[in-house]
């Protein structure tokens, strides 16, 4: 109990890991408020959308101060001409492309439903949902290409024979420490694609009338999606892809 507790304080003591939780929390509560709606509890429903609301304020506030952590990440990338695989490299320039596009879309928007800023705000917030969407597509594009490459290599494609072993028979194999290495990236990356999936049904939902299934889903849908990408993202933080060496991460 005492290591758990002292775990969610280090997980709450960082930016990143205390936004992953209240955006867990966040969705768990649309997901709460839509199935107590089913059961006519509409009061307690209504506390629940109440407190859903307040903590997506309060997470689009903080991303005021994502800028300069996107600027850098963007600089450190660069054109991405050290990436030795094309189709990685290009899904990566777009969601960085969109990520630049998409903070100051929603700054501005957000001043301007504050009157910070005049002028109207709908079409600001369409543009940085668009923007969030061609972000998701190029991450799941990117994701599901590393799991094909991935699988390859599982399989023997592709790999120097530095990564190989000779079993008994002589024959040439995958060592074992490869292989839970392979896995462990293509759990990730099949969580991570699941992800991605689920929080692109939710932008789709929340873009104009007439876009696909926008504005279709009920608030228990859009909640049970929210919750399945905020599970995803804890996933993916306490299972880092760097808690692996180098080679294997540059080996797909």
């Amino acid at each position: 109990m005492a290591e758990s507790v002292a775990e969610l304080a280090r997980v709450l003591e960082t930016y990143r890991g205390r936004e992953k939780l209240m955006r867990l929390l966040q969705y768990s509560s649309y997901l709460a408020s839509g199935g107590l709606q089913k059961f006519s509890y509409e009061s307690i429903a209504g506390k629940f959308r109440i407190w859903a609301e307040a903590i997506s304020e309060c997470r689009t506030f903080l991303r005021l101060f994502d800028d300069a952590a996107m600027l850098s990440y963007a600089r450190d990338y660069g054109t991405g001409k050290e990436e030795r695989d094309k189709v990685v490299r290009w899904t990566n320039l777009v969601d960085i492309f969109c990520g630049l596009t998409f903070y100051p879309l929603e700054h501005v928007a957000w001043a301007r439903d504050k009157k910070l800023l005049a002028g109207k705000s709908d079409k600001l917030w369409d543009l940085s949902l668009y923007t969030w969407i061609g972000s998701l597509i190029a991450c799941i594009i990117r994701d599901l290409w590393l799991l094909k490459k991935l699988y390859h290599l599982g399989k023997g494609k592709s790999i120097s024979r530095t990564q190989l072993v000779n079993d008994s028979s002589g024959d040439i194999q995958i060592s074992s420490s490869r292989q839970n290495q392979i896995k462990y990236l293509q759990r990730r990356l099949i969580v991570s694609v699941i992800g991605f999936t689920s929080d692109l049904g939710m932008a789709i939902h929340w873009a104009p009338p007439g876009f696909l299934w926008a504005g279709k889903m009920s608030i228990g849908t859009v909640g049970l999606l929210g919750t399945i990408s905020s599970f995803a993202e804890l996933y993916k933080y306490f299972k880092p892809a760097a808690a692996l060496p180098d080679e294997a991460l540059g080996s797909i």
